[in-house]
């Protein structure tokens, strides 16, 4: 079907929404939070659905962030289909209901994560029920796994690389700045990245962010690394592991 694009001035924060009349949505055969497959030139996206009863007919709306991917103007015409709902959506309604997940099926819902095919609400159902049926370890190392090989990778050609981590929040936010320098005054590789204020008003990256810069580009974590054999940078920066933050 073919729908006149309008750019809503409205950010999303990297979630890919679209806005349809109640009227084009019962075209289409969709309903608010499903999918639509959105077709520009030789650009692809799917995105999520929210209806309104006062929008526009014949007319999708476009958050900025999907505007910008597709490269879309007010005015442009682009072709919508209905997608359904992703298959990593049965994954999650698995972990629910208290089964083990299979190694392709986390690999699954890490991937829609990182490409913004779910929710916040499907995101935070995953997360909730990990928490509270559990995860063995064979599906921690899946988790972990897929994090890591849906985002870059740093890669210093040197062995051991060492880290630290510790629970966070106002008891364990400063310790990363002691241990870091010790560790590497030692001699020991050890490049950590932090978050920003999560559990408390200020992270690591913001405490650290007074001495000096923490938005390194990879290229300037190496170059930081080989000179001083550590640094602690911002890790949101960087999509070393995008479904990390995320998740967070």
């Amino acid at each position: 079907m073919q729908l006149e694009a309008r750019i809503l001035d409205i950010s999303a924060g990297g979630r890919r929404i679209v806005l349809l009349d109640n009227a084009t949505a019962n075209i289409l055969g969709v309903h608010s939070s499903e999918r639509v497959h959105i077709t520009y030139k030789d650009k692809q996206i799917v995105a999520i659905v929210n209806v309104a009863s006062n929008f526009f007919h014949n007319q999708i709306g476009l958050y900025k962030e999907i505007a910008q991917e597709l490269g879309v103007k007010t005015g442009d015409m682009v072709e919508v289909r209905y997608a359904g709902l992703p298959e990593s959506l049965r994954f999650i309604r698995r972990k629910i209901l208290g089964e083990r997940l299979e190694e392709e099926e986390i690999k699954a819902i890490v991937r829609d994560v990182v490409e913004h095919h779910l929710s916040d609400a499907e995101i935070a159902a995953f997360l909730t029920a990990m928490h509270i049926r559990g995860a063995s370890m064979y599906e921690v190392a899946a988790l972990t796994k897929a994090m890591v090989e849906t985002g870059k990778t740093l890669n210093l050609d040197k062995k051991p690389i060492l880290d630290k981590h510790s629970i966070g929040g106002i008891p364990g936010d400063k310790t990363t700045i002691l241990v870091t320098p010790i560790v590497a005054a030692a001699g020991f590789t050890i490049p950590k990245t932090s978050s920003r204020a999560v559990t408390s008003p200020a992270g690591t990256a913001d405490r650290v962010e007074c001495l000096c810069p923490v938005e390194l580009s990879i290229d300037e974590i190496i170059e930081v690394v080989k000179k001083t054999n550590g640094c602690m940078v911002w890790g949101g920066a960087l999509e070393l592991a995008p479904a990390d933050d995320i998740f967070i």
